[in-house]
């Protein structure tokens, strides 16, 4: 009888360098022992890949903590929440900026410059100010209130689902990515809908007492729009003038890394370029002038829709906590498919990969395989 690949006897007498005795099945062959080894050898590097990754306890747990502390804190502390977005991103700023300079093979400390950072470093330093200096002129508050509330629940509450956050424990850095996206709306929802109980707990920082005078338009819309179109020129003149040839000097950037993805590829097939011209540029991050214009227009087209979105939850506070359960069940259904793959089928796929065995082909395919 021929011996068995996934025997235990047979595995064990294979790892210990030892011959089953006499009865038992045949002992592997040198061939079958080499490639029991590649297999084993697949699995451990995978095993290693994840968890320089971050797939750790020490990781999952601090991350599942993490995660039911600000659950309560929304629920029980909705007057401090404010707070308790401040002390995450000291938290995880840090840790993101860390991995950033340190990426490989292209640092990633310029995609701080994309909108959604910009408009969280610019929601952080308000808050200081707000608390730090509570005299700051009613209008500028009103202003402030009115582009926080279309920015943060309009453009980066929805690039929670359609940038694929996941809220994975492990990973601090989808964990920042949730933070910067999901966020914002939450504090947002709070001082909006719950600005009694805040005001009550902080009479000299929060005086939000213009909401029933604020005009949709003029004031939420226009002012989001404003800050938003503020950023865009900036950004776009930056990204032309000297962010196009940035991997050459070893930075990465949010548009090389959309353009080699799905955003590349759907503005390759607006602009009928050939997948093979497409691959190759994506693989020398070389990019062209009608690349970055498209890319910043379609930015200019999501984010300015995404203010409207705003809009609807300043109206009913039913829709606007319905948007944002959407959104974070989008970050946990992210989430469970991503840890679904490392337990289910990662491992399946690394040994697929070392054996040049196609991912849609079955098991039999090892026959094929040269002894």
């Amino acid at each position: 009888e021929p011996p068995v690949l996934g025997s235990a006897s047979l595995g064990s007498a294979l790892l210990e360098g030892e011959k089953p005795v006499s009865g038992e099945l045949s002992p592997f062959s040198p061939s079958e022992r080499a490639l029991v080894s590649k297999c084993i050898d697949a699995i451990e590097h995978r095993a290693a890949y994840l968890e320089e990754k971050g797939l750790t306890k020490r990781n999952f747990v601090f991350g599942v903590c993490n995660s039911l502390f600000v659950a309560w804190s929304l629920g029980a502390l909705p007057q401090h929440f404010w707070i308790i977005y401040l002390f995450e991103v000291a938290v995880l700023f840090p840790i993101r900026w860390h991995h950033m300079v340190n990426a490989k093979p292209l640092k990633e400390h310029l995609y701080w410059l994309d909108f959604c950072w910009i408009a969280n470093f610019c929601g952080v330093t308000a808050l200081f100010l707000l608390f730090t200096c509570p005299n700051i002129d009613d209008g500028m508050r009103r202003r402030a209130f009115s582009v926080a509330w279309g920015v943060g629940n309009g453009p980066l509450l929805l690039a929670t689902g359609v940038l694929g956050n996941a809220l994975l424990f492990h990973d601090a850095d989808n964990t920042a990515s949730v933070l910067i996206h999901l966020f914002p709306s939450l504090v947002m929802f709070v001082l909006g809908w719950r600005h009694e109980t805040v005001h009550a707990a902080w009479p000299h920082t929060f005086r939000i007492d213009y909401l029933d005078s604020l005009d949709p338009w003029k004031d939420i819309y226009l002012h989001a729009a404003m800050a938003y179109w503020g950023w865009w020129v900036c950004y776009t003149l930056w990204l032309l003038t000297c962010a196009m040839k940035a991997p050459r000097r070893g930075y990465d950037t949010i548009f090389h890394a959309n353009m080699r993805g799905a955003v590349g590829d759907k503005i390759c097939k607006a602009t009928g370029r050939k997948k093979e011209d497409q691959a190759q540029r994506a693989a020398d991050n070389d990019f062209t002038t009608a690349d970055a214009v498209l890319y910043t227009l379609g930015h200019a087209v999501g984010s300015n829709i995404g203010i409207l979105v705003s809009l609807l939850c300043f109206i009913n506070e039913w829709v606007h906590i319905s948007i944002i359960g959407l959104m974070a069940y989008q970050t946990v259904s992210n989430a469970a498919s991503r840890y679904t793959f490392y337990m289910l089928r990662s491992y399946s796929h690394a040994i697929r990969k070392e054996l040049g065995i196609p991912l849609n082909r079955r098991g039999s395919a090892l026959g094929m395989l040269p002894s």
